[in-house]
């Protein structure tokens, strides 16, 4: 099973950065506004690349980081931080100041076999939307020092109704610190076969021994 691994040290970074799609996090009358949002890299010619945020706004880096890092490549899921040189509609050249990749896995199909490999520990979801063919999520749960994974599972449902799970296993780690993860999940080849609208069910545990869920339209 292919589960997500997640470590405390980029959870601390995550928590620098977080929230808002795109958001404000530093403006004054002497600096330019730093923004950041979340998108997928779209490579071009040579090391020329951009950036399709999930708002559908194109960045494209003029000053900064010019060529992307090790291990992003096109069609990455990327975490941008930039401010604007310059913005004409939908489109706008940057200094990007940093860009970290987004933890990226598979759907899996559910089966009670993989109950206790997958886990039930708890977790908050702070925001959770569709772009791109990912369904994406913001994350908010407590660790110490022990790696913890993520899954999500695609229930069998009739009428091939959209029912997910998503898994937390924190491999019993102490609750000592807040930390947050980012998280795409690919589901191109899932909403290739459904009709828009379409209603998505996320549950997910909010105790070892409660549960809540979440519904997003596919729109």
């Amino acid at each position: 099973m292919n589960m997500g691994t997640f470590t405390t040290t980029t959870g601390l970074k995550h928590l620098l950065f977080f929230f808002l799609l795109l958001t404000t996090i530093a403006c004054s009358d002497d600096k330019e506004p730093i923004y950041e949002g979340y998108g997928m890299v779209q490579k071009g010619s040579g090391n020329a690349f951009s950036i399709l945020l999930d708002n559908d706004m194109l960045i494209r880096p003029q000053e900064g980081i010019l060529d992307l890092p090790e291990g992003i490549g096109d069609s990455t899921r990327v975490h941008p931080v930039f401010t604007i040189l310059k913005e004409q509609g939908q489109t706008a050249n940057v200094n990007l100041m940093a860009l970290d990749s987004i933890l990226t896995l598979p759907v899996i199909p559910y089966s009670p076999n993989l109950t206790n490999t997958a886990g039930n520990a708890p977790v908050n979801i702070h925001r959770a939307w569709i772009a791109h063919g990912f369904l994406n999520f913001e994350l908010l749960f407590v660790d110490n020092n022990k790696p913890h994974t993520f899954c999500l599972l695609q229930r069998p449902e009739p009428d091939d109704a959209l029912v997910f799970e998503l898994r937390h296993n924190d491999y019993d780690d102490e609750n000592r610190q807040a930390n947050m993860q980012i998280i795409s999940f690919r589901l191109q080849s899932i909403l290739q076969k459904v009709s828009k609208p379409a209603e998505i069910t996320v549950y997910y545990n909010t105790t070892e021994i409660t549960t809540d869920s979440i519904r997003i339209t596919y729109e």
